[in-house]
């Protein structure tokens, strides 16, 4: 357990990768531009290194830049992480790309708590933590004294959540191009207190915006920079809004995590 939760809160491991991963990155980068490699031999990563380095090229260097080699730096976009759940994944399809659906990013499993009535009657910024003492008292009893390690009956506890998130916080890090990851507000919750360097303890009564967005974005410090936006317009009956497809396609910074809950239920 301590060295699941030493990974987690260590910022000396992801600095570590990020540099290799940018040494690399940027190595494949050059040679792809001046056509020593070929697409079909480089890190999709690299790929969209040499769309950001193109961008800072002056336009006599672009004509030595292959028609091929051109087209194929364009073609980035964001990429979206999923939960497997269908309204998650129904979220994200204004976005245009391909959802890479884990289910790493599936609500946290509630066991025989909440059934029939958790995500009706949740219309906060937070889990029906309210609710859940009114309806199970002794539960909410045990949750108090430790809310990290403590397992719903029959399901999963906040520790577990972690540590199923870790191979995502990994993929999520490694990428050069903007990420999305649509989910569900007891992920979002872990991954929004990783991001801001909150004690995971207390992840469990941190909020998020319904029909919003959470932009985060490294600071040369090593920590991350958390801006919340909410999204203009509600849901249409398809589960996706307008206001998210714009968001995604035109608003998503050059290396920046959008973390999205899914617009139909937390």
């Amino acid at each position: 357990m301590a060295g699941r939760l030493g990974f987690w809160n260590s910022t000396v491991v992801r600095a570590k990768m990020s540099e290799y991963l940018c040494a690399l990155t940027y190595k494949e980068a050059l040679q792809f531009l001046r056509g020593e490699l070929e697409p079909d031999h480089i890190m999709a990563e690299s790929l969209q290194t040499a769309h950001i380095m193109l961008r800072h090229i002056p336009e006599v260097d672009k004509q030595l830049v292959t028609a091929a080699h051109f087209a194929l730096i364009l073609e980035e976009q964001t990429k979206v992480f999923t939960s497997t759940m269908p309204r998650a994944v129904e979220s994200a399809f204004p976005t245009s790309a391909l959802p890479d659906k884990r289910s790493a990013l599936n609500p946290i499993d509630k066991g025989v708590v909440g059934a029939g009535w958790w995500d009706v009657e949740c219309p906060d910024d937070v889990p029906p933590w309210s609710e859940v003492e009114k309806r199970h008292p002794d539960f909410m009893d045990q949750w108090h004294k430790n809310p990290l390690v403590c397992q719903f009956p029959g399901g999963e506890s906040y520790l577990d959540v972690i540590m199923r998130l870790e191979s995502v916080l990994i993929d999520v890090e490694m990428c050069t191009s903007p990420v999305l990851i649509v989910s569900h507000i007891t992920v979002l919750q872990l991954l929004l207190a990783y991001f801001k360097g909150v004690p995971v303890e207390e992840a469990w009564k941190m909020s998020l915006p319904k029909f919003g967005v959470v932009e985060v974005n490294p600071t040369s410090g090593g920590s991350f920079l958390c801006e919340e936006h909410l999204l203009s317009s509600q849901p249409t009956g398809d589960g996706t809004s307008t206001s998210l497809e714009k968001r995604c396609r035109d608003d998503a910074s050059e290396s920046a995590s959008i973390m999205a809950a899914d617009v139909e239920l937390p």
